[in-house]
């Protein structure tokens, strides 16, 4: 029964862990901040890149920030097991 707690309380800091990880991805200028909850903290445009540009940029930012997480949580899951 102990163990089952202490295992619990180890997933509880590693959640929390996760959710204060950020990530910053930067594309053509265009910079975009995702926490570890996925949540989008930040997106900085740049003015010089036309639209269809800058929404590349942000489609292509969001994905490989959304990767960057998720491996960097899949790193931190192994290192319970």
């Amino acid at each position: 029964m102990f163990e089952k707690l202490k295992q619990i309380a180890q997933l509880k800091s590693l959640q929390d862990k996760i959710k204060r990880e950020t990530v910053t991805v930067e594309i053509n200028g265009v910079k975009i901040t995702m926490d570890g909850s996925f949540d989008v903290l930040d997106i900085q445009l740049n003015p010089a890149l036309d639209i269809k540009s800058q929404e590349s940029a942000i489609k292509q930012c969001l994905a490989e920030a959304k990767s960057k997480l998720q491996a960097a949580m899949a790193k931190s899951l192994s290192g319970m097991i």
